[in-house]
């Protein structure tokens, strides 16, 4: 799980710095989908959930690379780069989706409480933020506060993830 929450730091934590028009991501997504992808192997095939989004991690870490070069080399072209940032929020909320699922499969096959319920209603009150920002971007004082709101939300579904990872380690739940 500690992959898992690792990655997630990476999908849900965006921070940049800008020279001109190049962005240089600090924390980039394709870190994160590494790290997700060997969370998803430290359980083996055990959880469909998790198998279901292996190959799509490998994916996501060649796009991920492709974004990130896009940005540092500043080519960005205006629609193209906009669609290409919902597909990868899309992404993120898929694989986070998958994750949250899985860890609510563990919950019911092992008969344990892991915190899947709470951090079930924490991803779903992030989603609903993250996609007010995304809708909301061309509005822009709506779209500081949906961002603004979005981050909190973000920071809120990684601590109820830190909690459901501390609770797995202690059933010893990881590969």
């Amino acid at each position: 799980m500690e992959n898992f929450f690792i990655g997630m730091l990476f999908l849900f934590l965006n921070f940049n710095f800008n020279v001109s028009n190049h962005v240089i991501g600090l924390i980039p997504t394709f870190v994160g989908y590494i790290f997700i992808k060997r969370g998803i192997s430290e359980f083996e095939g055990k959880v469909p959930a998790f198998s279901k989004i292996y190959p799509f991690a490998k994916i996501m870490i060649v796009v991920g690379i492709v974004v990130y070069i896009m940005d540092f080399l500043a080519y960005n072209i205006g629609a193209v780069y906009f669609i290409v940032s919902v597909v990868m929020l899309a992404a993120n909320i898929y694989t986070s989706f998958n994750i949250t699922e899985g860890v609510l499969y563990l919950e019911e096959t092992k008969q344990i409480d892991i915190f899947g319920t709470e951090l079930r209603r924490m991803w779903k009150i992030m989603i609903i933020a993250l996609c007010a920002a995304t809708v909301t971007v061309f509005i822009p004082l709506l779209n500081i506060i949906a961002t603004l709101a979005g981050f909190v939300c973000n920071i809120l579904f990684l601590i109820a993830f830190n909690k459901t990872k501390n609770a797995a380690a202690d059933h010893y739940l990881y590969g």
